[in-house]
């Protein structure tokens, strides 16, 4: 008797537990539902009457000029519009967690930016040691908490997205982050003020090809931003060409010489290829295109790393009959760079904006 009344409080405790559980993720989701919130901005922003064309990668799509591109496309295919989803430090682990929303946008071609470095292994390149004893993407030590809420009818009952447990780990990331951002948004509002201003101008800029209005705007944003936080000063990076000396630095700054580790069962070529797959299950058409590295980065890279990267292409190619432009080594003797990784927006800068304009324009009237 005392057994099975201890087995029922053990019952209660777990299903209150539960309960309780469900509570605060319904008020967490309430406020932090950043992916719904955001892709429901840019749902705002389509127009119905034009097919959409997506742009994804990391910040080397969003130094293209989006100006140019577009007025290329109003020209030249004028029933599309097109969409830029880059996002700065991108990954396609994190990616993968946004695909059901990009694919809710209901695009009809979607150009992924991409290049070597999108398919370091990190877990190997920070722990070298670590060579044999790697968990594969197949081997289930634990639950999968995201298929496990898959199951309830969470979004539809709370509002609260599933989608969120596939990588609890970025989540709660993210979610520290902008608690972060909000505190420091309530005391110091000024700063914040600062910083979207700076974001106006920068936007602004990357839609300028003018020397004389890049240089006049360059002046301004010194003055407004000389007291704001250094991450958003590297943002003038990219305003100026980098020295020989600045490059090098760079290049060695972001793993020049060292193994990315790039294979196929690592867990963000994993995530690739269930980008892929999805939005091949949804019949949108992909074309990939490689972003540029400056030669000193390049040259750094292994052989290994090199030929693990192409067969991965040729492999993503054969499968889904994938177009892929390289880019990678095409800006490699000019004088165009901001860093090892980034074309700058300057005049100069416009060539790699218009090669990969030439790639969107052929594809959308094909």
């Amino acid at each position: 008797m005392a057994e099975k009344l201890n087995n029922l409080q053990i019952m209660i405790g777990i299903m209150i537990c539960f309960f309780v559980a469900i509570a605060i993720l319904y008020q967490v989701n309430n406020w932090y539902n950043l992916q719904d919130n955001f892709y429901y901005k840019v749902q705002k922003q389509i127009n119905s009457n034009h097919h959409t064309a997506i742009v994804i990668g990391s910040s080397h799509v969003n130094v293209l000029n989006y100006t140019y591109i577009k007025e290329e496309i109003s020209y030249n295919a004028p029933n599309f519009q097109i969409i830029n989803l880059g996002k700065g430090a991108d990954t396609f682990e994190k990616r993968v967690l946004e695909i059901d929303e990009i694919i809710s946008l209901k695009p009809s071609i979607v150009f992924y930016g991409l290049d070597y470095f999108d398919f370091q292994n990190l877990a190997r390149a920070t722990n070298p040691v670590i060579i044999n004893e790697q968990i594969t993407h197949n081997e289930k030590l634990l639950p999968d908490v995201q298929t496990l809420f898959s199951y309830f009818p969470l979004k539809d009952t709370l509002g609260i997205n599933h989608l969120n447990f596939k990588n609890p780990k970025l989540t709660t990331l993210t979610l520290s982050e902008e608690v972060l951002n909000k505190i420091k948004t309530i005391f110091d509002k000024n700063i914040t003020n600062k910083i979207q201003k700076h974001n106006e101008e920068f936007e602004k800029l990357s839609n300028k090809t003018s020397s004389e209005t890049l240089n006049k705007t360059s002046e301004q944003s010194n003055e407004n931003t000389k007291n704001m936080p250094e991450k958003l000063n590297e943002l003038e990076k990219l305003r100026k060409l980098a020295t020989f000396e600045e490059i090098k630095a760079d290049a060695l700054r972001w793993g020049a010489g060292k193994p990315l580790y790039i294979e196929e069962n690592n867990p963000n070529a994993v995530a690739f290829n269930e980008i892929i797959q999805k939005f091949n299950d949804a019949g949108i058409k992909v074309v990939i295109f490689t972003t540029p590295r400056n030669q000193l980065w390049w040259d750094g890279l292994s052989e290994i790393d090199k030929n693990s990267f192409f067969k991965i292409m040729d492999k993503i190619s054969e499968n889904y009959s994938i177009k892929i432009y390289y880019l990678h080594d095409k800006y490699f003797n000019l004088d165009i760079w901001a860093d090892s990784h980034h074309v700058a927006m300057l005049p100069d800068g416009m060539i790699y904006t218009k090669d990969v304009s030439k790639i969107i324009i052929s594809e959308l009237t094909k």
